[in-house]
């Protein structure tokens, strides 16, 4: 009882055996910090959906002078693709900041651009023209762009999840779980539409490790005695089954992003809900004739795990801006 994921937070930072006290108000600093932030940008949610929506539409003028203005920074005149995008990912980074891990991901994004330039080869070129030839690339950077004005939609019940962060060695169904009076019902299509994105942001990071490893995008290992023919026949599979053609890959993966059995649940509408004790109940197999018992968590485990899927989305969205940037400023002037 009174153990909010607040409180619990705040009584493992303040641990008397920490040797580090600097780093523990380090932490509280950072954190009051990105709820200020939070107080801000979601009191302008309507205005970064609709310069989101302004990217999407033809106007790129006008996008660029709502991203000036919110940003208070002279975006140019330039409606040069290149230079569309600097805007767009700009703006992304800086309203976005408050859910994400910022040092984590000017690392990833660094890594992303000296990839690419390391990569540098006919077959790299090849893949990249192929990606933005078909529509790929650019298809799935709208569907990511579709996911960010719902994030904010989520910023009550998410602020919870984001005290986790201060939590060292967080476990599952360990803290109270009574964290928002919204329902579950409100939240649960988020995570298996990041899901969907996420799985088809694979065919990226298995088409350069394809590359990097074999010299070929749609060169996979074998696997069970055989071996994919083609990226295409990758992007059939199903997420779970990606993961196992990922051989040695360049790209890491930060422990369990996706938990497979809640986003097949959730697609299949095999999943129960108790508002009074905030428990969901979860049936990976439903559907079958003899039903097997249902496995539970809580909201807030649940919160956590669309927070951490959304990470790895954004991580690899920019991966997304820096093959684009490939596209633009090197494979076309080669």
């Amino acid at each position: 009882m009174g153990h909010t994921p607040f409180l619990v937070a705040m009584e493992r930072l303040n641990d008397p055996s920490d040797s580090d006290p600097d780093k523990t108000l380090h932490k509280l600093n950072f954190h009051n910090q990105r709820l200020e932030q939070l107080n801000h940008f979601h009191d302008h949610s309507d205005q970064i959906k609709k310069i989101i929506g302004l990217y999407m539409g033809k106007n790129k003028q006008l996008f660029k002078k709502r991203v000036g203005e919110f940003l208070a920074e002279d975006q140019g005149n330039s409606v040069e693709p290149q230079d569309l995008n600097a805007s767009l990912y700009r703006f992304i980074s800086f309203v976005f900041l408050p859910f994400v891990r910022h040092g984590e991901v000017n690392h990833i994004v660094n890594g992303f651009t000296g990839l690419t330039i390391k990569l540098h080869s006919p077959e790299f070129s090849d893949f990249i023209g192929k990606l933005i030839s078909s529509g790929f690339l650019g298809a799935l950077q709208l569907d990511c762009l579709k996911i960010y004005p719902e994030i904010y939609k989520t910023e009550m019940p998410m602020r919870p999840a984001l005290y986790l962060d201060l939590v060292p060695n967080y476990e599952i169904e360990k803290i109270a779980s009574r964290v928002s009076t919204r329902d579950f019902s409100s939240y649960k299509d988020l995570y298996k539409d990041i899901a969907e994105v996420f799985s088809r942001q694979l065919v990226l990071v298995a088409g350069i490790n394809n590359i990097i490893h074999r010299g070929d995008c749609n060169s996979f290992k074998v696997v069970d005695g055989g071996s994919l023919s083609s990226l295409q026949n990758f992007s059939k599979k199903t997420l779970s089954q990606k993961f196992k053609y990922l051989d040695d890959c360049w790209y890491h993966f930060e422990g369990e992003i996706v938990n497979i059995e809640v986003r097949n649940a959730i697609a299949h509408n095999n999943v129960q809900y108790d508002e009074i004790t905030q428990e969901i109940t979860y049936y990976p197999n439903g559907g079958e004739l003899e039903q097997a018992p249902g496995q539970k968590m809580y909201f807030l485990d649940f919160m956590r795990l669309i927070l951490v899927l959304f990470r790895e989305m954004h991580n690899l969205h920019h991966l997304i801006k820096c093959l684009f940037n490939y596209e633009f400023l090197f494979r076309n002037k080669t």
